[in-house]
């Protein structure tokens, strides 16, 4: 079961993230990293794409990469794929809702954005199958899946 509070919040971690990359966040990840839980961030320039490991539990970087984009995602990945985190309703809150919907156990969550709105996925496993909820991010303005 994915726990709900850790030494680094959500919010912290992309900022942890920008002493090893650069660009927008596109990708914010929860999830179990070599036994310890970890976020996984993803950022983007027009050119490059940077992914950084932080334990959540002491702000280690656990690993951090840096590859260039392919040509035809140069100048137009960054635009649809980055984040909004401002007014982001807690982790706790997303998985709360996914798990009422499955009535299962949350084992990782996502914030990520496809050319529309930013969302949590979140995975919950119900009896050997896994389900990926979608959970809208922001307060009052929020979707499901």
């Amino acid at each position: 079961m994915l726990k709900a509070f850790f030494k680094v919040t959500p919010q912290q971690a992309p900022d942890l993230s920008k002493t090893k990359g650069k660009g927008d966040v596109t990708k914010l990840d929860l999830e179990l990293e070599n036994q310890t839980y970890a976020y996984k961030v993803e950022m983007m320039t027009d050119t490059q794409k940077t992914k950084v490991g932080i334990s959540a539990d002491d702000q280690s970087i656990i690993f951090d990469k840096t590859a260039p984009l392919e040509k035809n995602k140069i100048k137009t990945d960054r635009q649809q794929s980055k984040i909004d985190l401002t007014g982001v309703i807690a982790a706790k809150k997303a998985m709360e809702i996914a798990t009422q919907k499955v009535n299962r156990t949350a084992t990782k969550w996502k914030i990520e954005r496809k050319i529309g709105p930013t969302y949590y996925e979140v995975d919950v496993h119900n009896g050997g199958k896994e389900y990926e909820i979608k959970v809208g991010c922001q307060k009052r303005k929020g979707f499901e899946r």
